[in-house]
């Protein structure tokens, strides 16, 4: 199930792995198609990027970016765009439990649609031209004397009973005309795209390609983000994890390994969340206590339908914090915590998905060997985006798909 709706809540799930550490290095080369959301890997890009995304290094200490998540993220309210999100990360503990510590950039490609409708539009231009053209025009005579007989005497009189049919004739075959050139004109169109997707396609084993087979995306070679194993990500539905008797349940159920990781992620949250209500006792006078005890146990509550889910998708909905430190660090004002704008437009910024600190217990190292380099330490990710999806068509288009830079919160690991 892919993410298309402006107002449901969707979970993602890690699924099955894409690739591994393999002695054959031509069985490691992951999928290019773009259109995807996965975990790890090296991030598919739309298009070749900027040089400056190619690279990206830490805010805070300049060293190089993992990449962490991609996610495709279409819109109901954005036909005419495919959205992708890649999310890069520190891999030092110093960094990536700040803010700073984060890069997120958001992809625009425009649909490939927009081109068949230009091209039809110039089909027709074309037909038009066409049956200007063949317009069946009256002939001369002899004398040049048109629609005259040999004597340059008019043969209208002569003709009366007939022009009815000539006419019925002449739109039946001007009809068959533009019909026969529009045919022609769009296989010729078709050929030629064909053609050129077969020159610049390198390997093709199948001639009979389909559209998902024929889009494809750009990986970046040694790609020096590529730090975490990559994995798919399964999306669903959060009502249907929220209903009990479903067949999510079922299916977390029948398996013991998965079942086994859901109940030790749960656990883990359910130990703070008992460590919080001793605490609770300890201040019972105290508001801010009462707020952290509420929030976390609102957190465990909506996550306990399905533990092991590390992304929560919600465009304009609302974020699930696990502290009261983070529903300061979203509850925004104009005094110490502005809301985040549109640098374009200016608009206020709105809520589109958040990832859960319960993908660090899933997701696995390329290099184990270095844990401490590579040690996430955060309890949520959270990122804003611009309603109005605006770009800056001079700065940010790059081979005709527009990357730019949205906002992300974190929330600090307990």
């Amino acid at each position: 199930m892919s993410i298309k709706n402006d107002t449901k809540t969707f979970l993602g799930f890690i699924d099955e792995p894409i690739d591994s550490l393999k002695i054959n290095k031509e069985e490691e080369e992951e999928d290019d198609y773009p259109y995807s959301t996965k975990i790890g890997g090296s991030p598919i890009w739309c298009a070749q990027p900027p040089n400056h995304l190619k690279d990206l290094k830490c805010n805070m200490c300049s060293s190089n970016l993992s990449f962490l998540l991609q996610a495709y993220c279409p819109l109901n309210s954005l036909p005419d765009y495919e959205r992708n999100f890649y999310v890069f990360v520190c891999p030092s503990n110093e960094c990536n439990p700040l803010s700073s510590g984060w890069r997120v950039i958001k992809c625009l490609d425009p649909l490939k649609e927009e081109e068949e409708d230009l091209q039809n539009e110039q089909i027709e231009d074309k037909v038009q031209e066409l049956h200007q053209q063949n317009v069946i025009e009256k002939p001369l005579d002899d004398w040049g004397v048109e629609d005259s007989d040999d004597w340059g005497i008019s043969s209208t009189t002569t003709t009366t009973t007939t022009t009815t049919a000539s006419v019925t004739n002449s739109i039946d075959q001007l009809l068959k005309i533009r019909d026969d050139a529009i045919k022609e004109e769009k296989k010729r169109i078709k050929e030629e795209e064909q053609q050129k997707k077969n020159n610049n396609k390198i390997n093709i084993e199948d001639d009979c390609i389909n559209e998902e087979e024929i889009i494809s995306g750009v990986i970046i070679p040694d790609d020096k983000s590529n730090k975490f194993q990559s994995c798919t990500l399964f999306i669903d539905e959060e009502s249907i994890y929220t209903k009990k008797d479903k067949k999510s349940s079922n299916k977390n159920n029948n398996n013991n390994e998965e079942s086994d990781l859901n109940q030790s992620i749960l656990k883990k949250y359910q130990g703070i969340e008992n460590t919080f209500g001793d605490e609770s006792a300890e201040w019972s006078d105290e508001t801010y206590e009462y707020v952290k005890d509420r929030v976390f146990s609102k957190f465990i509550k909506k996550i306990s339908f399905a533990p092991d889910q590390c992304l929560r998708y919600s465009y304009g909905g609302k974020p699930l914090p696990m502290t009261a430190e983070g529903v300061k660090l979203l509850t925004f004002n104009q005094i110490n915590n502005l809301p985040p704008h549109c640098s374009i437009c200016n608009s206020v910024k709105v809520f589109e998905f958040q990832i859960l600190s319960t993908l660090i217990a899933q997701i696995k190292l390329r290099d184990p060997l270095d844990p401490k380099k590579n040690q996430l330490e955060f309890s949520n990710a959270f990122i804003y985006t611009c309603p109005n999806n605006c770009f800056d068509k001079q700065k940010d288009t790059f081979n005709n798909v527009i990357y730019n830079e949205e906002t992300i919160k974190i929330e600090k690991s307990i």
